[in-house]
């Protein structure tokens, strides 16, 4: 987990294998090695590792829920909004996950509204307006800048024509974004 922290990528894929072979289905390696490959645009070895390599780390266990998400995250960068958004809507019930510690191996777990913005986003870009828009307007209530429910919003807003409010969204999000990165 450190090597990961530290950038140090190659190195930790390594260990994170090294670890496997020890511990055939150690879940804090399989997440690893998964957020690697979805850090070096590998979504098809991100899907194929939760599918089939090691299915049993999506079905139970702690590692469940960042395991969804990682899956999610690569139908998502591989623009298949469809299963995106099978995965996200399994996603959301699990929410908000348990806390793991760092310390044990485990990742950052998905944060709620986060999860809840990229399926807005997941459901526009597959063609559910309406329950895009819905789950975007709900969560903007709450959550001003979260990005996806951002981008399903200026989306609508420049269906409708107002550019400006669609403008001065986007600026408010991205302002809040550049401020916690």
């Amino acid at each position: 987990r450190r090597e990961e922290e530290d950038g140090q990528l190659k190195t930790a894929k390594v260990l994170c294998g090294q670890v496997l072979r020890l511990s055939p289905n150690l879940p804090q390696a399989v997440l690893c090695i998964g957020r690697i490959e979805l850090h070096n645009v590998e979504y098809e070895n991100v899907l194929k590792l939760f599918s089939k390599v090691h299915p049993s780390v999506v079905k139970k266990g702690p590692g469940r829920v960042e395991a969804l998400s990682l899956r999610a995250a690569a139908y998502e960068r591989s623009k298949d909004w469809d299963a995106a958004c099978d995965e996200l809507e399994a996603l959301v019930p699990l929410l908000p996950a348990a806390k793991l510690s760092p310390e044990e191996g485990w990742g950052p777990q998905p944060e709620q509204n986060v999860v809840l913005g990229r399926l807005a986003r997941a459901r526009w870009h597959a063609g559910r307006r309406k329950a895009a828009t819905s789950l975007a307007e709900q969560l903007m209530e709450s959550c001003p800048t979260e990005l996806g429910a951002c981008e399903v919003a200026c989306a609508v807003l420049m269906e409708r024509g107002d550019a400006a409010v669609a403008l001065a969204v986007m600026v408010r999000c991205l302002v809040e974004h550049r401020a916690t990165s």
